[in-house]
């Protein structure tokens, strides 16, 4: 069996999370408090699926924003900082669906998502088209998590040397061959076109 995993955010979807701080900021909230949007305990729980959505939102605006803003508009700061599909990479996986049809190989995604990010992720592209994805908050485990990579491997059936992750997050690949697969850190479709030729995924 040959297992390619690839992530979603900032690799099949660009991502920029300034976008919503700069959002945020028209909102009037102070600058010096935006960056705790991701970067708070309650926003790695909605990964997780421990929350809700409207759980997060209260969480965040008590605890973190501290100002006064509707749901609507956290959402709506949060949505956009999705904003575009990346072609090159949407290009690959299409070549990639010629030779992963079998059961021997699979195309695959794994993401550390929430109920909006699936929602926006939904609003641009067809992930499903392409493979299955693993959800985190499905999982109920981030991908840094412990036991995150026993768990995939453990669905997939897989043994570590058969799956190879793509991923933005140096982190998440060094965890990747630290259990024993192969890894490869995205920065771009070129470099990406290039190592999936090299290791014998693309024709």
């Amino acid at each position: 069996m040959r297992v390619l995993i690839f992530d979603i955010g900032n690799v099949v979807i660009k991502a920029d999370h300034g976008i919503t701080h700069k959002k945020l900021v028209e909102y009037g909230v102070p600058e010096e408090r935006v960056g705790t949007f991701f970067t708070n305990d309650g926003y790695k729980d909605f990964g997780r699926g421990k929350i809700s959505g409207r759980d997060f939102y209260f969480d965040l605006i008590g605890k973190y924003l501290r100002h006064t803003l509707t749901y609507e508009q956290v959402v709506q700061a949060h949505d956009i900082h999705m904003y575009a599909v990346d072609s090159g990479v949407l290009n690959a996986l299409g070549r990639l669906l010629e030779t992963y049809n079998n059961p021997d190989r699979r195309l695959m995604f794994w993401t550390d998502t929430n109920e909006w990010q699936t929602r926006r992720e939904g609003e641009l592209v067809k992930i499903s088209k392409y493979g299955q994805a693993i959800r985190s908050d499905d999982m109920r485990l981030l991908k840094r998590d412990a036991g995150s990579f026993h768990r995939v491997l453990a669905m997939l059936g897989a043994e570590p040397e058969e799956v190879t992750l793509v991923d933005d997050n140096p982190e998440i690949c060094k965890l990747a061959k630290e259990n024993g697969l192969k890894a490869h850190l995205f920065r771009n479709s070129k470099e990406l076109d290039d190592f999936l030729a090299a290791e014998g995924h693309l024709k």
